[in-house]
């Protein structure tokens, strides 16, 4: 009964007995495929508090320990999940809201990551939380979608595992504080199982190479690593009270706080992104590498009268960028005297100063604020105690910020996409200390990405690199000293260098 030929393959949450299901293939051979249930105890943590009254729909959980995270919710609202390979689509379907039972997640905000040979994000059918591009819920008048569909493209066809999570049961909309909207809590926000899977066939990933739709490039399984020896990528998050040395020594604190699961995977760039005329989905990272250098060396050449300037305007995540950019020079022997990435401290858009970057005779800026917007302000600063920066506000202020650059006469000029920040313990607090969650800053870069386009500046969007490893970060915030970092500075410099890409 568990079985439809309507849907490719189900998922479903949590049943009274402690038990999950994950994917177990059937052969059909003439038809789409179907998925048996499999039975996976629950983990041992979590015990049942309630039971729901249908058997198809997950039960209420508690954590044994008592800790100040967010509601968990969204899991009880998921009946299945599908896969439909034809289209590349993961649907996630929610239970439609009865007399008998009312549905609390009427807005949800899922995140989805496939690894496998490649990784890459899910990316849901939500619309930008803008005024440009106005937010439209997942209701209209009294009529609820109970359906959510991402989309995926990766390179190769396989066996992807797949981990789908609940981040916010109700997306906080363009107009909505969020200061004490509460994450889902991450000790229970999974919705896939641990062990589910799906089949990823050659119609997903014959695409036109040609097309502007094509990523930029790809995090690969490196040569070394045998894909019957991997593991899936399950987010990575701070769990509370996970500080201490003590603490830190407890199994409940080191599997979720692991970064070794990414330790398989590199990031390789597509051949035809940097003009070759090989038109093949090969991927060499050696030649937008040589690319770059080669124009540096053009550049140093002919600029004999000052330093050929790179600048990064922001704050810590501008100085990792700078140093990043730094560490590339140093390694293609380019002498720091005639070629340097320096950082221009702006904690918010409002604090961004065309002079700065004037007086300095940047050759190129490259500017990201919104982390401070965002962020935990340090309880010894000036700004301590400051609540986020809402989505109008912030989006005035970067307009206000770009108008003064355009005034200013400073000409090369580029806007960056917000880094997003892995979930630390202040972020899935409830009520939150740090609202840098992925939604939030996809609601930023949204704002960017749009007055970017009306305002005709030049916008660089590094989520094709900074994303499908985006809990990595050691410290939940900074990408520093590994692989994230030093690929995303190698795309942004290449970026700046005329005739690289």
């Amino acid at each position: 009964r568990f079985l439809r030929r309507s849907c490719v393959c189900v998922i479903v949450a949590a049943l009274p007995i402690l038990q999950l299901f994950s994917l177990l293939p059937i052969s059909e051979p003439d038809g789409p495929k179907l998925y048996a249930l499999q039975n996976v105890p629950l983990a041992p943590w979590v015990q049942i508090e309630d039971v729901a009254a249908d058997a198809n729909l997950s039960t209420a959980t508690s954590r044994k320990e008592t800790f100040n995270y967010g509601p968990s919710l969204l899991i009880s609202e998921v009946v299945k999940i599908s896969h439909d390979p034809n289209v590349n689509t993961i649907s996630v379907r929610l239970f439609r809201s009865s007399n008998e039972r009312q549905r609390k997640c009427l807005n949800p905000r899922l995140f989805g990551r496939l690894s496998g040979p490649y990784v890459t994000l899910i990316q849901w059918e939500n619309t930008p939380i803008t005024s440009i591009t106005p937010i439209s819920n997942y209701t209209n008048g009294s009529v609820i979608n109970d359906s959510i569909v991402g989309h995926y493209s990766v390179p190769i066809s396989g066996r992807y595992f797949i981990e789908v999570i609940g981040l916010f049961c109700n997306d906080p909309q363009w107009d909505t504080n969020f200061q004490h909207v509460c994450l889902e809590d991450p000790t229970t926000h999974r919705l896939t199982d641990v062990s589910a899977f799906i089949d990823v066939g050659v119609a997903a990933v014959t695409v036109d190479i040609h097309s502007s739709q094509l990523p930029f490039g790809y995090w690969k399984l490196s040569p070394e690593k045998r894909y019957n020896q991997l593991q899936p990528l399950f987010t990575r998050y701070q769990p509370q009270q996970c500080r201490s040395e003590k603490d830190l020594n407890d199994t409940r604190c080191q599997v979720p706080l692991s970064r070794d699961q990414f330790s398989p995977y590199e990031f390789v760039y597509a051949r035809n992104v940097i003009g070759t005329s090989n038109s093949s989905s090969k991927i060499f990272q050696d030649d937008i590498i040589r690319a770059a250098q080669s124009k540096l060396l053009e550049d140093e050449e002919g600029n004999t009268t000052a330093t050929l300037l790179f600048c990064f305007v922001g704050l810590s995540h501008a100085r990792e960028m700078s140093r990043e950019v730094n560490l590339w020079f140093q390694e293609w022997n380019v002498s720091s005297d005639r070629v340097k990435a320096i950082s221009i401290d702006a904690q918010f858009p409002r604090l961004v100063k065309p002079y700065k970057m004037i007086r300095n005779r940047c050759n190129a800026s490259v500017i990201a604020a919104g982390q401070w917007s965002a962020g935990m302000k340090p309880r010894g600063g000036r700004y301590r105690g400051l609540p986020p920066t809402l989505f109008p506000e912030y989006e005035k202020e970067v307009q206000t910020m770009i108008v003064n650059l355009q005034s200013s006469g400073l000409t090369n000029f580029h806007l960056r996409s917000i880094h997003y920040n892995a979930l630390g313990d202040v972020k899935t607090t409830c009520p939150p200390q740090d609202w840098r969650s992925p939604p939030i800053i996809e609601a930023y870069n949204g704002i960017l990405s749009n007055l970017s386009a009306s305002m005709n500046i030049s916008y660089i969007d590094t989520n094709f690199i900074v994303g499908p490893l985006w809990d990595i970060s050691g410290d939940f915030c900074h990408y520093r000293y590994d692989k994230v970092a030093r690929a995303e500075a190698l795309y942004i410099l290449s970026r700046l260098i005329q005739g690289a890409l």
